[in-house]
């Protein structure tokens, strides 16, 4: 099992040459203080790497994502129809002062207590808000819509047989009517889908997906 000790070097990466039967003689050789010198280096970039991974050892390219703040979340657009609106006393001031995203470092979290079946999304927002935690706004969520690539994998798993709906609660969306929605995104049939979804419903797939 690795260490979690930030300060300790794997020393099992560095080998020392085997030739003949025998190990060459002596640490102070030249070559070998070379390869010992060379794993270090090699070591040292593996770190860098994960620096750079908002401090998370990924398999792959390193990737953050650019949270185009320039211009406003337009609801209308969204949905398709005139008179929607963001409530904006519900943005997460947090999320909205982020320009860059790493999706390395976003947790999907149950809003459901032990022994519940389901919540409406109200009391999802409620509980994901005294939480403390950063909610994801729209801004980010066409974010990912738009890097599709960079979606973790984990977030495609379904619940009891049923899709994993993951709500972005930093912005809150209202209907002509008053009615309050926030964005989601969903793996469906092999592709992502995204739709709005009604605070009022009770749902059992209560994840928000937060910092």
């Amino acid at each position: 099992m690795a260490s979690n000790a930030p300060n300790e070097i794997d020393h099992t990466s560095v080998c020392v040459p085997y030739k003949g039967g025998k190990l060459e003689a002596g640490l102070e050789t030249t070559g070998l203080r070379q390869e010992i010198k060379n794993d270090l280096l090699r070591l040292g970039r593996r770190f860098a790497i994960i620096l750079k991974n908002c401090g998370r050892a990924i398999v792959g390219k390193p990737s953050i994502l650019l949270v185009e703040r320039s211009a406003p979340f337009d609801p209308v657009a969204f949905v398709g129809k005139q008179g929607w609106s963001i409530a904006t006393k519900e943005t997460n001031v947090h999320a909205a002062a982020l320009r860059t995203l790493c999706p390395a470092r976003i947790r999907i979290k149950s809003m459901l207590k032990f022994g519940e079946q389901a919540i409406t999304g109200e009391e999802r927002l409620r509980r994901v808000r005294a939480s403390e935690r950063i909610r994801l706004d729209a801004n980010m969520f066409q974010a990912l819509w738009d890097n599709q690539h960079l979606i973790p994998e984990n977030w495609k798993e379904g619940v009891g047989g049923s899709d994993r709906y993951i709500y972005f609660d930093g912005t809150v969306l209202q209907s002509p009517i008053g009615e309050r929605y926030v964005l989601c995104l969903y793996w469906y049939k092999g592709e992502w889908c995204k739709t709005f979804d009604w605070l009022g419903r009770e749902s059992r797939d209560s994840y928000s997906a937060v910092l």
